[in-house]
């Protein structure tokens, strides 16, 4: 869930829409709902994500320095 609110947080302050993204990294619109959305993991895609949203892959796992409801982190722990 965190990894897909973080790429949703990302592309949107890239002013990119879903569709915009899903085509430079080569997947289906749906496809990249279901990610942002927390339905399915971007395992085959995560280096392309990272790349078209101009961050480092350790940036986009960096869910404690991006998100100030820490009920979600620890409801995760």
């Amino acid at each position: 869930i965190l990894l897909g609110k973080r790429i949703k947080e990302l592309r949107r302050s890239l002013n990119m829409s879903q569709q915009e993204l899903a085509e430079i990294i080569n997947v289906d619109q749906r496809n990249l709902s279901n990610i942002e959305c927390g339905i399915s993991f971007p395992s085959r895609t995560i280096l392309e994500i990272a790349s078209a949203l101009k961050v480092s892959l350790p940036e986009l796992f960096d869910f404690d320095r991006n998100y100030k409801d820490k009920k979600i982190l620890n409801a995760l722990s």
